[in-house]
């Protein structure tokens, strides 16, 4: 990546991976904002967010970009800005502001619109769901998470949305659990933890089970990689492992690989511009 940073936030549209602001190497908030192209193989830098943030939400429907929130400096200090991303001409704009002013929230699409759960606000972390309309820029709120909780993952896979480890009050108060919200009943449970308490990771599906990649505890960087079986409720740690131990990276799945970019290599502030790509193999079909 041209920029080594942590604590961006990441989504793909088509075959392009956009990795969004974060903290750079002189422990700044970055306005940059540098894509992928996984096709060309090649970088390009964007137009850098109005507003530097890091621990933003992102999430990309309808051939756009969406950063929810982040926060600002290193205090932390958290924002409720909606940016939107036009890559086509290349322009930000700005979308109605948050519900509440949150960093370190998850953002997942369903249905064309965009679910936007928990986060750090102002010295708390919040339960809260809020979904928003990108056709109509409105806001609206669901039934809260159990607990709150932020530096989290969430995924939607099968009418479940999935929200997966994260911390409640620092780095120190890593968490294992794992709650899913059913779409059409509007309801919240509880499933199986995660192996490892771990927060700052990258969670992301493919073939109908969830990936979960790196993450930080108070004193390890993880390079462990476990995968989540919906249909049986159970966690499995992959014997390959990843060869960079990061946090606060960016992720994507494109055409069945996974992207794995950015992130600190050591826990607390750290930055990095490793790249790295997990292409599982497929079985060949019997003949």
């Amino acid at each position: 990546m041209p920029t080594p940073r942590s604590e961006v936030g990441s989504a793909a549209i088509g075959s392009r991976i956009f990795i969004v602001g974060g903290i750079d190497g002189f422990a700044r908030t970055t306005a940059a904002v540098e894509d992928f192209d996984t096709i060309l193989n090649i970088w390009t830098t964007s137009r850098p967010l109005p507003k530097p943030v890091h621990h933003a939400a992102v999430a990309a429907v309808g051939g756009k970009l969406y950063v929810f929130g982040g926060l600002t400096g290193l205090a932390m200090v958290p924002v409720d800005t909606l940016y939107i991303y036009d890559p086509l001409r290349d322009q930000w704009s700005r979308g109605a502001d948050l519900p509440d002013a949150v960093g370190g929230a998850a953002a997942v699409v369903v249905e064309g619109k965009i679910h936007l759960l928990g986060g750090k606000s102002i010295g708390t972390d919040v339960d809260s769901h809020y979904v928003y309309d990108p056709v109509a820029n409105t806001w609206d709120s669901l039934s809260e998470m159990n607990s709150g909780r932020e530096n989290f993952s969430a995924v939607f896979l099968g009418g479940m949305i999935y929200i997966i480890g994260g911390r409640q009050g620092g780095v120190l108060y890593n968490i294992d659990a794992v709650e899913r919200y059913d779409v059409a009943r509007k309801t919240w449970d509880t499933v199986a933890t995660m192996p490892l308490k771990r927060s700052g990771f990258v969670a992301l599906e493919r073939g109908g089970k969830i990936y979960v990649f790196g993450g930080e505890s108070p004193t390890v960087t993880f390079d462990q990689v476990d995968v989540y079986d919906p249909k049986t409720d159970r966690w499995q740690t992959m014997a390959e492992r990843m060869p960079s131990a990061r946090h606060g990276l960016g992720g994507a799945v494109v055409d069945g690989s996974f992207f794995l970019i950015g992130g600190g290599k050591r826990p607390g502030l750290s930055v990095s511009d490793v790249h790295e790509v997990l292409q599982p193999v497929v079985p060949r079909s019997s003949q």
